[in-house]
């Protein structure tokens, strides 16, 4: 199972990614500079006194190392007890719950409301499907002019994906889902508006909000914090009329 597997790599996965980020070793190339992306987002909101964060895989919550504690609260899924163990040592602050966010928002969370909703290297776990159930579903736990934020190996195009394939072919794992934003677009509820942050050829992320909801405020975040951004940006109006 999944889960038996992150369990055992637990003990040794900071030690292991953090090593792979700093040799530029496919799938975890940039991954500090990922995690450094989320949280210069979170943290520009400055008109929020807290923000409110659901985190969806949330595994050791290396990400809240890099975020105020004391401007946001957080509450982290994961399936894995051993990565929570390792997790709460660090952060104290957070809500940690061991749950597969796959079988939805535990019911006694249901009530509330964030202003994000981000997940990091998990939906690599989570066929194409599976991936956009899970979207749909989770953005009904948004705040108005809530964010959901998806960071993992996600390419741009087909053509992107082959030739990191091609580049990391002894890493490539047959068994991931390495979702192609391209591909995400054309098959989204149309209500939705979708922008990919490019920060590396085999790493981006996808920002997902609702069309009504989407405002220029957050256009300067796309590019403000990575200097060599490539944004796309959907739009579903045009895009059934093609």
């Amino acid at each position: 199972m999944l889960q038996d597997i992150y369990n055992k790599i637990a003990s040794t996965y900071d030690q292991d990614v953090l090593e792979m980020n700093r040799l530029e070793l496919f799938p975890y190339d940039h991954y500090d500079d990922l995690l450094t992306t989320i949280s210069s987002i979170i943290s520009s909101q400055d008109h929020l006194e807290t923000v409110q964060i659901l985190d969806l895989g949330i595994g050791t919550a290396n990400l809240y190392s890099k975020v105020m504690p004391e401007r946001t609260q957080v509450v982290g899924l994961d399936f894995s007890r051993q990565m929570l163990e390792i997790a709460k040592l660090k952060c104290p602050n957070v809500t940690f719950v061991c749950h597969d966010f796959m079988k939805g928002l535990p019911e006694e969370y249901k009530h509330y409301r964030f202003d994000f909703i981000v997940s990091t290297y998990a939906i690599h776990d989570l066929d194409t499907n599976q991936l956009l159930d899970t979207i749909h579903y989770y953005l009904q736990f948004l705040n108005p002019m809530g964010k959901l934020i998806l960071g993992d190996n996600l390419f741009l195009d087909y053509e992107s994906s082959i030739r990191t394939k091609e580049k990391y072919l002894d890493s490539w794992n047959e068994l991931s889902h390495y979702h192609i934003y391209n591909q995400l677009v054309s098959k989204i509820n149309a209500n939705l508006s979708l922008s990919y942050m490019k920060l590396s050829v085999s790493t981006g992320l996808i920002i997902i909000e609702n069309v009504h909801e989407c405002a220029l405020q957050f256009e300067e975040n796309l590019v403000q914090y990575v200097s060599n951004t490539m944004k796309w940006k959907s739009n579903p109006i045009r895009k059934k009329s093609e």
